[in-house]
């Protein structure tokens, strides 16, 4: 992975951890891991820049892996955030060069 593919990855994992949240574990830093599974999916769908598809992807995650309700409005914020991280970090790189 190049750096900035490494930042995303690491803001799409705080995301779910401190915004989505949907096993509700946020406070508890050794259940942080729990998420491990899903940020690769998460990371590569945000990098496509569809807030629709990755909404739609977060409610498979809720209801199929993570066995949780989904809960749209906080998806929708944490999708939001991932987003404006990935334009952010895309930025940032093309700046570089």
């Amino acid at each position: 992975m190049m750096r900035n593919e490494v930042e995303l990855y690491t803001r799409i994992e705080e995301v779910i951890h401190y915004i989505w949240d949907p096993c509700e574990v946020q406070g508890i830093p050794e259940q942080r891991d729990k998420y491990c599974g899903i940020v690769g999916s998460l990371f590569g769908t945000a990098q496509l820049d569809d807030i629709m598809m990755l909404i739609e992807e977060m409610e498979g995650i809720a209801k199929h892996k993570l066995n949780v309700e989904f809960d749209r409005e906080k998806a929708r914020v944490a999708a939001v955030a991932m987003l404006e991280w990935n334009r952010y970090i895309t930025e940032q790189c093309h700046e570089q060069f």
